[in-house]
């Protein structure tokens, strides 16, 4: 006869409450990417920016690394900059600004770790053609903790510009003011800021469409690095993992 000991009971026990908190916590430590606006109408040859955030959701991210993409006859980047405190990355495959291929990489460290949300950047770009131009944060984009696990989730996320002929007045007021820590100690990298004349007008928020699937540049690092489980599943997993060990339970009391 099949019997189970007891420190095989507790054994199997321990390895399956593991495994129920590490599936909790993927669901509850999650960051994800803002944007802002999340859809904004613009004329042609006018200036559309688009504000990046990043929200660790309470555990601390080290790294960021935002991989973006864009419909290159429509959109040209003009100008990235960082916000307050970040520190860039410019190493080959954590830095780029391709129009030609419609990319953006950018990569940057927050000393101490980003706790609570907070502005990750600004880009800058130009209306070149009529139409609708959807600018992507991609999947390989992460967010490393301090075991350099990669926290991101949600992705992609999408912002909408509508481009018309007819130039749309510029909204008179002040841009979405920067967090006022103190600089990092490293010199940012070169982020020179261009005039916000032409800054697109803001649409008021409506129920957005699926955003389409698009490939772009995966870096050497994101490679190796686990994609995180989708938002959605999370919770449908955790309470799943939360049944099994239910059921192993019962079952093992019985023997």
């Amino acid at each position: 006869m099949n019997k189970i000991y007891p420190q095989r009971k507790s054994s199997i026990m321990q390895t399956l409450l593991i495994a129920a908190g590490l599936l909790w916590a993927a669901g509850v430590f999650a960051a994800t990417v803002l944007w802002s606006p999340t859809q904004v109408r613009v004329g042609k040859g006018q200036n559309v920016s688009l504000a990046v955030a990043i929200d660790p959701e309470d555990i601390k991210a080290y790294t960021v690394k935002l991989e973006i993409t864009y419909p290159a006859d429509t959109l040209e980047v003009q100008s990235f900059t960082f916000a307050n405190n970040w520190m860039p990355l410019l190493q080959k495959g954590y830095d780029l600004t391709d129009n030609a291929k419609g990319a953006l990489i950018k990569t940057a460290g927050f000393p101490g770790g980003l706790r609570a949300e907070a502005p990750f950047g600004t880009i800058i770009f130009k209306a070149k053609k009529l139409g609708d131009a959807r600018v992507l944060v991609t999947a390989n984009s992460f967010a490393l903790g301090s075991t350099n696990q990669n926290t991101m989730t949600g992705l992609p996320v999408t912002a909408l510009a509508s481009i018309s002929e007819t130039p749309v007045q510029q909204k008179k007021k002040e841009p979405s003011a920067e967090p006022l820590q103190n600089k990092p100690v490293l010199s940012p990298a070169e982020n020179k800021s261009s005039p916000r004349a032409g800054v697109a007008e803001e649409i008021p928020p409506t129920q957005p469409s699926a955003p389409p699937h698009e490939t772009s540049f995966v870096s050497e690092l994101t490679a190796i690095i686990a994609t995180p489980l989708s938002a959605k599943m999370i919770p449908l997993i955790a309470a799943f993992s939360a049944a099994a060990v239910a059921i192993v339970w019962l079952f093992l009391k019985k023997k």
